[in-house]
Parts: structure tokens; C-alpha cells; sequence
């Protein structure tokens, strides 16, 4: 059990018990890092995390096991290599952060990118219980759900889809362009729910 932020140079495995508490752990240094949570469990989970490395281009990269970060992802500085099946809440990545998606992360909060996301084919999904705001920042994203349980996944600039991508909009789901910039680039579309294109939600 950790009771104050701590920072982390080298690797990260966990084998045994991690007790976060509200605290942030910060991965920083000059070298390529990785971090083996041990699962997804309360004994192995995040409260905050922050990647904030020497380079942009030096990889903090998720192996063996998905991470889940209870509150705040934060990418100041690096390149983030998350495993798939990763479970974020509140996703920031800074003007110097790379977040790099594996083929299928969860995102409960906010996603926020004056970075770069690269979302090569995979899936982000959107399954908070409040609403979520998304700024992409410039940086397209493939495959996207809007899950059934989600309230209003909302635009806070302008979106564009990666050409082949899918919008997929579940039951009870809204997504909502706020009268912003869409470009789908022949991405599919799938709409259960709600997909508003005006600035209102009425």
C-alpha cells in the first residue's frame, strides 16, 4: 500500500498485492519501461497514472496483463503502449505524449488528445454512466462504440473517422456531434440509439 505519489524509472511487475489508494504513480526516466499489473483486480489497479518520460519516443508498454486506471491516464511526455482489454477512466494526452491503442480499450470519462493517438485498427469504447466529452485533437480513430449503458459521448472538436472504421451506437446510447466537424471517411455506421447532429440536445 502506497500513502503518497510515488515515481517509477525502470519496470513495474506485480506479482503480489498494490493498494493505490488515491494516490498517482508517475513513470519517468530515459529508458524503455514496461509494466506487468498483475490483472485488474483492486490489488493490482491504478488510481492515477502519469507517463512522463525523457523522450516522446520512449515506450512505457503494458504487457501480460490489461491495466485499469480508476481515475486519471495522463500522458505528458512518452509513448504509451497499453495491452489490450486495458480499462481507462479519464484519458489526457499532452502536446509531447504518444498513446498507441491495442486492439480494444474501454474509456469511462473524458478522452482528451492535444497530443497524438494512433488507432491503428482497433477499438476505443465508450462505457461511461455520465456524459463524456471527446477531443480528439486532430487524431482519427478507427473503430468506435458508444456502449448501451453510456449517456451522451459528445464532441469538443471536430472527429474523423480512419477510412474503413465503424461508429457503433448502442441501445440507449447517444452520440452527439454538438454541430462540430464529422468526417467519416466511408466509416459504417451503426445507430441503436441516438446520433444527434445539432448543438442541442432536445
Amino acid at each position: 500500500e502506497i500513502t503518497g505519489n510515488i515515481s517509477v524509472s525502470g519496470d513495474w511487475e506485480n506479482g503480489g498485492t498494490f493498494t493505490s489508494g488515491s494516490n498517482s504513480v508517475t513513470f519517468n526516466g530515459s529508458n524503455a519501461a514496461s509494466i506487468v499489473t498483475g490483472g485488474v483486480t483492486d490489488s493490482q489497479d491504478f488510481h492515477n497514472v502519469i507517463i512522463n518520460k525523457d523522450a516522446s519516443g520512449t515506450t512505457l508498454t503494458i504487457n501480460t496483463n490489461p491495466i485499469q486506471v480508476d481515475e486519471t491516464t495522463t500522458v505528458t511526455r512518452g509513448t504509451f503502449i497499453p495491452i489490450t482489454a486495458s480499462d481507462f477512466k479519464e484519458v489526457a494526452i499532452g502536446a509531447n505524449g504518444l498513446f498507441t491503442a491495442p486492439a480494444v480499450i474501454t474509456v469511462s470519462g473524458n478522452w482528451s488528445n492535444a497530443g497524438t493517438f494512433t488507432s491503428g485498427t482497433n477499438l476505443v469504447t465508450f462505457d461511461g454512466t455520465a456524459d463524456q466529452q471527446i477531443t480528439s485533437g486532430g487524431s482519427e480513430f478507427f473503430n468506435l462504440t458508444v456502449s448501451s449503458d453510456a449517456r451522451d459521448v459528445f464532441l469538443a472538436d471536430a472527429f474523423v473517422f480512419n477510412a474503413g472504421g465503424t461508429l457503433t451506437i448502442g441501445t440507449d446510447g447517444i452520440f452527439s456531434l454538438r454541430g462540430l466537424s464529422f468526417t467519416h471517411n466511408g466509416a459504417t455506421i451503426t445507430n441503436n440509439g441516438t446520433f444527434e447532429m445539432n448543438a442541442d440536445n432536445t
